[in-house]
């Protein structure tokens, strides 16, 4: 399935997909405390579950983090070594 953004503007099924709470409110993202859309439920349900078969801190962190820190970089145009990760 076709998670990107321009798929999730053209495709009012797949956002419902994702969304599960549009059905039965109005969802206005505001990139702060709201529903969380399905896939990052399930990649938190899968990290919860590795989590309970190894170290949690060490679970898939590594890959993860450095993925992340370039996926940062390259939308702001830095170097992913100026990205710092906070909690």
């Amino acid at each position: 399935m076709d998670g990107s953004l321009d798929a999730l503007h053209a495709d009012e099924s797949l956002r419902r997909h994702e969304y599960p709470v549009a059905a039965e409110r109005v969802f206005l993202a505001h990139a702060g405390v709201c529903p969380l859309p399905r896939r990052v439920a399930a990649a938190m349900g899968s990290w919860l579950e590795a989590a309970t078969r190894d170290d949690q801190e060490a679970v898939g962190a590594g890959e993860l983090v450095a993925d992340t820190r370039r996926r940062a970089a390259a939308l702001i145009g830095a170097d992913p070594a100026e990205v710092a990760l906070v909690g």
